[in-house]
Order: structure tokens, then C-alpha cells, then sequence
């Protein structure tokens, strides 16, 4: 919706593979799924592989909080609902992680999980979030209100982990029909509107992108064949304010043209300097082999074992299984752990979180450089 030329883009680059940011998320929405289907705890998994990736406690833990706000939902839940919208355009359909319709109160829920934890996703007319809940109000012609729900553990939100916005169904259709066709539409053109901006950050094309490269070579102030990158000593504020803002998606578009090329190299085009070898692998036992556990416990007992304590969250979960009351187990715990301070981030200034008093400093030492 912000750069119609994007999706004819698109188009004219090879299958990479997945970021293993993005391989975790799937392994994490494949996990929930299972747990939702089959009445299973996130926690049974931890250890087991799921689509490549070990399922460890972060994982499961943020699946939890996602799993338990499902649950609590009363009616007829449809799990990774697939859905085309092609009434709006043959080209928009999908899949909703979790709905479930009410047909007392007329209302819809549409939640949405997120694993990731670098870009925190507001729900407020989120137009992804508005797609799946124009597929999964589908066929629920009574359907009044919809709620829409962003579910993202891992990242950090003044409103909490879990954030909901609400919308009228007929005001989600005015916006598929007046704002969602004709950008959809607008992508046919030939000469679709480029454009770059925090929107390219996910962008599969970026690696190609003209506008893209372009805004990266200008935030840089260099080219290829005499790279200056100016010294962070030498800028103003300004610009270092600018180069911080645009880092996320000039990173982003070295990553993608890092992967295109190693797609260009699979496909067996040359790319000058660069080759393709085998990945530095480590041992591991082989799969599915019954025998190995035996053999390391009759040679090694309990030395065959690596054993650690539970986290907070893991004991907490324990003690309440166990019988104790929620309550109880927070309070028991609590004198027993600590949040450890890791120093301080920069983020931008619309990031709801309380920004770090930093007191200031009237006389400096000789031996401290600082920026005049």
C-alpha cells in the first residue's frame, strides 16, 4: 500500500531462504497450532525439534501467553483460518491465526501472534490485522463488531504484551472497499509509484529495489567505487539522527541482497569475489537412533545428562501445576529473583518507555574524551 511497484518487484526475485528470524516465528506459529488443536502445552515441547528449530523456554513461554488468551474465548475457534478476499482482488487472500465468533453478542475476535521482538506491532488500524478480519468475518453475515488483537510477548509495550483495537464491521468494509481495492488496483500499473521508507524493512524486493539503493547510497554519502563513510565524530546531531532512523532498512537491504545473491550463485550466475562452499557444521547424534541414550547412560550414568535449573517463569508454571495457588507461587518466588540491569538501548522517540535520566556531568577528568 505504500510502494504499489513493490509487488511487480517482487516478482523478479528468485526464492531465498528464510531469515532465521523469520524460520523461528514459523516454528513458534507451527507450535501454537498444535497446542490449540490438540489441547497441549507449549512447555511438553520443550527440547523437540519443530520445523529445524529446538523449542527452548522462550519459546514456549511466549506461545503460552498467546495459547492461554485463546483459550479463554467461548464459541467455535477456527485456527489458521485460509481465506481470499477476491471479491476485493483476485490477488489478496491469507491465513488468520485464531477467530472466533460470538453469535449472542455479534462479535468477532481475530488474534494475531507475533514472535518477534525488534519491531513492536500496534493493532490500531493495523492493515494486515484488518485483511485477516475481513476473511474471517466472512460468512458471518450478523457479524457487528470485531476486535482485533495483537499478541507479541517477546516485545516490550507500555500497554502490555497482549493489545486490542476495535473496529464495526461495516466501517472494516468501507476500508476494503474505498482504501484496500484501490491500492490493490494500483499495484497493476506499470508505472506504479516507488517508494522507500520504514515500510521496506520486510520488503522481499529490497535487495533490487532502485529506491531502495538509492536512499542507502544517499544516507551513506558514498558509492561504490570511493566509499567515505563520514566519521560519527564529524556529524551533527542531525544527521546522526537520520542515519539511526534509515539503519534499520539499510541493513535489512544489505541482508537481501546478501541472500539474492546467494540465490544467483545456486542458480549458477557468477557474482565477482564470491563463491559458494559448505557450511561449518558440528557433530550431533544421529537422528532417531534408540541406542545412543542407552550406550551414554550405561557409560557415562549421570554424567550423560546436562541439568539446569528451571527459569522463574518454568518454576512458577511447576509450583501452580503442583496445586498452589497463583498468588502463592508468585509470592514464594519472588524474593528469589532478580530483572538484571543490561545497560541501556536507543529507540525512537515516539517508543512509549520512560527515557533514562542521565545526570549531568559539570567537571570531567582529564583522561575523559567526549564529544564537543
Amino acid at each position: 500500500m505504500n510502494c504499489p511497484r513493490s509487488i511487480k518487484l517482487k516478482a523478479l526475485v528468485p526464492k531465498v531462504e528464510e531469515s532465521p528470524h523469520a524460520a523461528e516465528g514459523t516454528a513458534a506459529h507451527e507450535l501454537a497450532e498444535m497446542c490449540l488443536r490438540d489441547s497441549l502445552d507449549p512447555e511438553d515441547f520443550i527440547g523437540l525439534p519443530i520445523d529445524g528449530f529446538e523449542v527452548g523456554e522462550e519459546m514456549a513461554e511466549a506461545v503460552r501467553v498467546y495459547v492461554d488468551f485463546c483459550r479463554q474465548f467461548k464459541g467455535e475457534a477456527e485456527i489458521e483460518k485460509r481465506f481470499n478476499l477476491g471479491f476485493i482482488h483476485k490477488d489478496i487472500f491469507g491465513t488468520a491465526d485464531f477467530s472466533v465468533y460470538n453469535p449472542d453478542s455479534k462479535a468477532l475476535s481475530v488474534v494475531d501472534y507475533k514472535h518477534g521482538k525488534g519491531v513492536v506491532v500496534s493493532p490500531e488500524w493495523n492493515s494486515q490485522l484488518m485483511i485477516y478480519s475481513l476473511g474471517a468475518s466472512w460468512g458471518h453475515d450478523d457479524c457487528e463488531k470485531i476486535s482485533m488483537t495483537i499478541v507479541q510477548p517477546r516485545a516490550y509495550h507500555e500497554d502490555g504484551v497482549i493489545r486490542s483495537w476495535f473496529i464495526d464491521k461495516k466501517d472494516l468494509y468501507s476500508w476494503a472497499f474505498d482504501v484496500l481495492r484501490p491500492a490493490a488496483l494500483r499495484t497493476e500499473d506499470e508505472n506504479a509509484r516507488i517508494e522507500a521508507g520504514a515500510h521496506c524493512r520486510f520488503c522481499k524486493a529490497i535487495a533490487i529495489c532502485p529506491a531502495q539503493s538509492k536512499r542507502a547510497l544517499e544516507i551513506a554519502k558514498t558509492d561504490f567505487e570511493n566509499p567515505v563513510l563520514p566519521d560519527p565524530e564529524k556529524m551533527t546531531p542531525e544527521q546522526i539522527s537520520k542515519v539511526i532512523e534509515l539503519s534499520g532498512a539499510f541493513s535489512s537491504w544489505a541482508d537481501r541482497v546478501r541472500s539474492y545473491a546467494k540465490a544467483r550463485l545456486e542458480l549458477g550466475d557468477e557474482i565477482p569475489g564470491f563463491k559458494l562452499v559448505e557450511r561449518r557444521s558440528n557433530r550431533i547424534w544421529a537422528p532417531g537412533n534408540a541406542r545412543v541414550e542407552d550406550f551414554l547412560k550405561e557409560k557415562l550414568g549421570e554424567g550423560a545428562y546436562v541439568k539446569k535449573l528451571v527459569s522463574p517463569a518454568g518454576a512458577e508454571r511447576a509450583l501452580k501445576k503442583s496445586g498452589i495457588k497463583a498468588k502463592e507461587a508468585k509470592d514464594l518466588l519472588e524474593p528469589l529473583w532478580v530483572k538484571p540491569d543490561r545497560g541501556t538501548t536507543i529507540v525512537p522517540s515516539e517508543d512509549k518507555r520512560t527515557a533514562v535520566a542521565i545526570p549531568i556531568v559539570e567537571e570531567f577528568s582529564d583522561n575523559i574524551a567526549f564529544l564537543k
